[in-house]
């Protein structure tokens, strides 16, 4: 018999949309153009004044694009302009460098908030993931959990070693790792994944723990906070990061842990099959949101420029034909 307390789950439509609204209508967030690069971080600029060079001004127009770019942007800037580039700007340490990204976590994760909730196809298919939890809820959740419940992937230790596979820690300490390497050994690809990874991980635990706790129902083995699985959420958001970054060919195996992970999660009883439906869709979401848009400008790729008469450096647009 399901619970009492699980149809809290219904109003999940209208948190998703009350958390869209109140990003549009911060102040600040209208009339702003920007995108997310691919380690999470807002990225604004200034549109050029009409009539002025698609990459620059002469220094009178001052039409200077504003861009924030990750290590990894400017590194990869740099070997197409064959700008020089240094891993640790202006003579960071790489402790210095771990604490900066410490302070502008919580600035990147609510950027990475308003930027997920302001895009429509990610509220519909939000949206449509919380019909099917309503739906789920009411007529195939039991029926599902009693056909699969008792069931193993290939024995005991498998199912365990899937669950184990699927933790949110265990996301964690990979996306911790990766960063920590690429740091140490200056390699940029490695430190720029690992930290979109950490941002990704970071928002879509917040958003899980939320949701967990204003529906406050319960899983089929009688536990609390069921709905959405954040076993599934991150796991799927692990694989999306991936997929964004190196292409749908190395995701193929974590999509496909990401099922598993649902399948486990639905025999051992941890959880509904709405449950982790919801769990794939915003793992889906917020993984190909914050990895998946890199900095352009105007069709225009953003690399380093260093102004030969006034000996400055900053940013410049540029574009092939």
């Amino acid at each position: 018999m399901q619970s009492n307390a699980r149809p809290v789950k219904k109003y999940s439509g209208i948190i998703i949309v009350g958390l869209a609204l109140s990003a549009v209508l911060l102040p600040g967030c209208q009339g702003k153009e920007s995108a997310v690069s691919a380690a999470g971080t807002t990225v604004q600029y200034a549109r050029p004044e009409a009539g002025a060079s698609a990459a620059m001004q002469d220094h009178d127009g001052l039409a200077q694009p504003m861009v924030r770019l990750t290590n990894y942007e400017l590194a990869q800037a740099s070997e197409q302009s064959g700008t020089a580039f240094q891993f640790t700007p202006q003579g960071r340490t790489k402790w210095e460098t771990v604490k900066l990204d410490l302070f502008e976590l919580p600035s990147v994760t609510w950027n990475n908030t308003k930027t997920v909730v302001s895009k429509p196809e990610n509220l519909l298919l939000l949206g449509v993931a919380g019909g099917f939890s309503i739906w789920g809820e009411f007529d195939f959740d039991e029926r599902v959990d009693s056909q699969l419940r008792g069931r193993k992937i290939i024995n005991k230790d498998w199912t365990i070693a899937t669950g184990t596979a699927g933790n949110p820690a265990t996301h964690f300490a990979l996306a911790a790792g990766l960063y920590a390497h690429g740091l140490l050994t200056e390699n940029n690809t490695t430190y720029d994944f690992g930290k979109t990874l950490t941002h990704a991980l970071v928002l879509n635990g917040l958003a899980t723990m939320s949701l967990k706790l204003a529906a406050w129902n319960h899983v089929p083995n009688g536990e609390l906070f069921g709905w959405p699985s954040g076993h599934t959420s991150s796991t799927m958001t692990v694989a999306s990061v991936v997929h964004e970054y190196y292409g749908l060919l190395p995701a193929v195996p974590l999509y496909a842990l990401t099922g598993l992970v649902m399948y486990e999660r639905m025999i051992t009883g941890e959880h509904w099959a709405s449950d982790v439906i919801f769990g794939a869709a915003m793992g889906y979401v917020i993984g190909h949101t914050v990895a998946g848009n890199h900095v352009q400008v105007f069709g225009m790729d953003v690399i380093p420029y260093t102004d030969p008469y006034l000996g400055t450096s900053g940013i410049a647009l540029f574009k092939s034909w």
